[in-house]
């Protein structure tokens, strides 16, 4: 079934506290509160099964427990298990978060009045997402090199290290996305082997030809009969892994 999301909100800190030793970024655990509103298929569910079917992750009494001390809370109050969900709730989910570590410094490559170059290392995210928020490169850079309210203009797979661009306005963020768009500005990635290829005449392999710069062809119309409600495909595409911080079993 699909899966909730939760708004971060973040509880009192806008920055996170780092650790770095032997080259290895360690984020300081931290109280953190997801915040969301009510969704429709929520309604006049018992906020436990909207928890547990929903989000996923830890066991039911983990949730229980959250409920009864107050971590878990509708509009603000203390609720029991079996509280049904009305439109207009907000839920929220109090957790002490523990971030994957990241490895590798973040430097400044180029920097001009609208836009910063930095390297991003191998392990360490865009941008907040999962179990990352702090140990992510916007933030990092912001805390580290004193760059606030950068943009980001293209994005790079977390295992993927390489150049990153960072604009400095939304107008000079939507610029360069064009660019590289139009492939006026063209992204290149280099791999690094280990080894010696089985053949010297690889090397002759015909290249593969450049993408197509036509917009793709619509979605396919939903077939009438066709099982889930109207959206549902979609929203499931778009939903977080299961284990994810918001229901508690993330980092």
């Amino acid at each position: 079934g699909r899966r909730g999301k939760q708004k971060r909100s973040a509880a009192g800190r806008d920055e996170g506290e780092y650790e770095v030793v032997d080259g290895v970024r360690r984020v300081k655990p931290y109280v953190f509160t997801f915040e969301t509103s009510a969704k429709q298929r929520w309604y006049g569910r018992s906020v436990i099964s909207v928890f547990t079917e929903e989000f996923g992750g830890p066991p039911e009494q983990y949730f229980r427990d959250a409920l009864r001390v107050g971590l878990i809370r509708v509009n603000g109050e203390i609720v029991s298990p079996d509280y049904a969900v009305k439109q207009h709730d907000k839920l929220s989910h109090k957790v002490h978060r523990h971030e994957p570590s990241t490895r590798g410094a973040v430097v400044i490559v180029g920097d001009t009045a609208d836009a910063v170059a930095v390297s991003k290392p191998a392990s360490m995210p865009m941008h907040a997402c999962g179990s990352y928020r702090f140990n992510s490169l916007i933030h990092v850079v912001s805390k580290e090199l004193g760059l606030r309210d950068l943009h980001v203009v293209h994005r790079l797979d977390k295992l993927t290290s390489g150049l990153a661009v960072l604009a400095k306005n939304a107008t000079r963020a939507a610029e360069l996305a064009v660019e590289i768009k139009t492939h006026e500005t063209r992204k290149t990635y280099l791999a690094r082997l280990k080894g010696r290829f089985p053949s010297p005449a690889l090397h002759n392999l015909p290249t593969l030809p450049e993408p197509s710069t036509a917009p793709p062809p619509p979605p396919p119309k939903r077939l009438r009969g066709a099982s889930g409600p109207p959206g549902a495909a979609e929203a499931d595409m778009a939903r977080e892994p299961v284990g994810h911080p918001v229901g508690g079993g993330g980092g």
